[in-house]
């Protein structure tokens, strides 16, 4: 066991030490104190896999982040580690007090250690605490992955008989989509200092086999653990052994602090990749497959849903990815493992209607190294004629919807016969888009309900001839500009804060949707900005429990919300308690001020009336500045959980 040069006042500091391989390493045979008995032959990749290893020296690892992800050959990994109790994954050192966060913290270590000489990801236990707890790290892959070699565990051992006492002990279990998989433990056989107990649990052995303690560069220590099938997880729990069972002591509790480490990680990667795709199209005769003369759609979402580590598609462990048709209507997701996947549609406005069957989604299962380019999705409006376009925010007061005019959402849209009487009535989506559909040859009139604090740029009612049946008049337009005709009164300053994005690792938390508006049933400053172009998108809470060092991302949307400009305008964001500004995160746009971090308990000069509160974490600070009426804009940072 490699000493860690720590010490309490009355007892040298014995320190004990635990790594993980996945990799056999290179061992010499002979005239070294390296020598090893292998104890499980190297195992064969399954056809479609190949070798891929997680090298902790060239991991880009956050020290004391207790939940990241990283990519082992295509597979996303996540390793997280929990404490029981809370506080117990420490190492104290002499200056820092029993619970305290020590010299040595959770962290990536240079070998050499176990007879192996490589880094490895290292933690400790705060042993002296009572009661005793635990630490458990958990690793979670993507998707089952064969391990083609025995996890080697390192330095599973006692004390030396002048040491502080201590016993370690690891309990490993395995699931491959939640089954149980067996899990085997073995040692090095005879000379080794641990003992096998229940077939998964490794624990110093008692009584003591000299010398106890496991150094550096001696594999007395080590254990090996082979898995009987591929695996979606595995846990390991280190603890102290049972001779410190609370209450029933066979000895007092170690008088030190314990640390457990795991090294570099190979597994069976997928390394034939499959593709799934093909085309979106205009079933105008609404049969089902793509005819001659029957176009592509382009700019069309399409949405790929791969399964979590429950192997299941629909629960919430599942993850997403995007792509849109091109002009042909063609689209493709590539660089694919074997598995299941659901690829959703997303039609325009325009073509509401699904044909193909499954309706908006399909699912399918890739085989290794497929090419599925069969995954049609056929698309039409209903049969009849069709009106409809855009209701826009007109900025240059044109009448004309140009590049860079936004829709406006929820806009109340009335269709009438050549009598006058009312067809139907329909909202704007999201982008500003409406549709009357079904509809007979006909005179008809079009008549927009104008949203509150705009006013028309285009004539509020609009007449349309279908002169034939089906017949499709698809420009019928309305435009806006922000502020009522002849309003004088104050220009308000509207703001909705959101959090737009959360990031573990450097990869945007899975399972929630940082671009999508959410209405605040409580307040209509959200609906203003939606009209006006700024659709606050975001969060309003979040709902997946952060962990230290995941980022949040928060956006603060402002409207100008009237014809004339604010003066001198200053806004103020105090930092969140329990969290920490990133440097440099700052953004501003809409605003002739970039805005500044004034740092904790930093005075807040201008700010001390608008801020509100103590200074305790820092504030993002912006202005003065003049905003003109009618301006949006956003202010954007970003805070790390402490």
């Amino acid at each position: 066991m490699k000493a860690l040069f720590k010490h309490l006042n009355f007892y040298p500091c014995g320190s004990t030490l635990l790594a993980v391989l996945l990799a056999i390493p290179q061992i010499p045979l002979q005239g070294s104190i390296f020598s090893q008995k292998v104890l499980a032959q190297q195992t064969s990749c399954p056809v479609g896999t190949t070798q891929a290893t997680l090298n902790w020296g060239t991991t880009n690892f956050q020290t004391a982040n207790f939940n990241q992800t990283f990519d082992i050959g295509g597979v996303s990994t996540n390793f997280q580690m929990t404490e029981n109790p809370a506080g117990f994954i420490r190492d104290q050192s002499p200056e820092n007090s029993p619970g305290n966060l020590g010299a040595v913290p959770y962290g990536v270590a240079p070998g050499p250690y176990g007879g192996i000489n490589s880094p490895y990801l290292r933690w400790g236990i705060d042993a002296t605490q009572s009661p005793q707890g635990s630490a458990t790290l958990t690793i979670t892959f993507a998707r089952p992955v064969t391990l083609p070699v025995p996890l080697t565990f390192l330095d599973v051992d006692r004390d030396r008989p002048d040491e502080a006492p201590f016993q370690d002990q690891i309990t490993i279990t395995a699931f491959n989509q939640g089954q149980n998989v067996p899990v085997t433990l073995t040692n090095i056989g005879s000379g080794a200092v641990n003992q096998i107990v229940n077939g998964n649990i490794a624990r110093g052995a008692d009584p003591r086999v000299l010398p106890g303690n496991a150094t550096n560069n001696s594999n007395v220590g080590n254990v090996f653990a082979t898995f009987a099938q591929p695996v979606t997880q595995i846990q390991i729990i280190y603890q102290s052994g049972p001779l410190y069972t609370e209450g029933q002591p066979r000895f007092t509790a170690p008088q030190q602090d314990e640390t457990i480490g795991l090294a570099d990680i190979t597994i069976c990667a997928p390394s034939a990749t499959g593709s799934i795709g093909d085309t979106v199209f205009n079933d105008t005769n609404g049969n089902g497959q793509q005819d001659p003369g029957e176009p592509g759609v382009g700019n069309v979402l399409l949405t790929l849903t791969l399964p979590g580590p429950d192997g299941q598609l629909g629960t919430p462990d599942d993850t997403t990815q995007t792509t849109n048709t091109n002009a042909n209507g063609n689209y493709s997701f590539s660089n694919l493992p074997a598995g299941p996947y659901r690829v959703t549609v997303t039609p325009p406005f325009n073509l509401p209607d699904v044909t193909t069957g499954g309706g908006r989604q399909t699912d399918v299962t890739l085989n290794p190294g497929q090419s599925l380019d069969n995954v049609d999705f056929g698309l039409r409006r209903p049969p009849g004629g069709a009106i409809g376009d855009f209701v826009f925010i007109d900025r240059n007061n044109n009448g004309s919807p140009d590049t860079g005019e936004t829709g406006i959402a929820n806009v109340t849209l009335t269709l009438r016969n050549n009598t006058g009487q009312v067809v139907g009535t329909t909202r704007t989506d999201n982008n500003g888009n409406y549709l009357f559909t079904g509809l007979q040859p006909g005179n008809y009139t079009v008549e927009v309900t104008q949203p509150s604090d705009f006013t028309a740029t285009t004539n509020t009612t609009l007449t349309v001839n279908l002169t034939e049946p089906n017949s499709e008049n698809l420009n019928i337009d309305f435009g806006f500009r922000p502020g009522q005709a002849g309003a004088s009164g104050e220009t308000n300053l509207r703001i909705v804060k959101r959090i737009t994005n959360a990031l573990r690792n450097g990869q945007s938390i899975s399972g929630v949707s940082f671009n999508t508006f959410i209405n605040d049933p409580n307040s209509n400053d959200d609906d203003r900005l939606q009209q006006a172009g700024r659709s606050p998108v975001g969060q309003i809470n979040l709902q997946p429990p952060l962990n230290s060092g995941d980022q949040v991302e928060y956006t603060v949307y402002f409207l100008a919300d009237g014809t004339q400009q604010l003066q001198n305008t200053r806004l103020c964001d105090l930092i969140p308690a329990g969290t920490s500004y990133v440097s440099n995160s700052l953004s501003v746009d809409g605003i002739n001020n970039q805005g500044q971090f004034l740092s904790p308990l930093a005075p807040l000069q201008d700010f001390a009336d608008i801020c509100g509160g103590s200074n305790n974490q820092g504030a993002v600070v912006v202005g003065p500045a003049n905003i003109p009426g009618g301006q949006t804009g956003l202010i954007r940072f970003r805070v790390t959980v402490d």
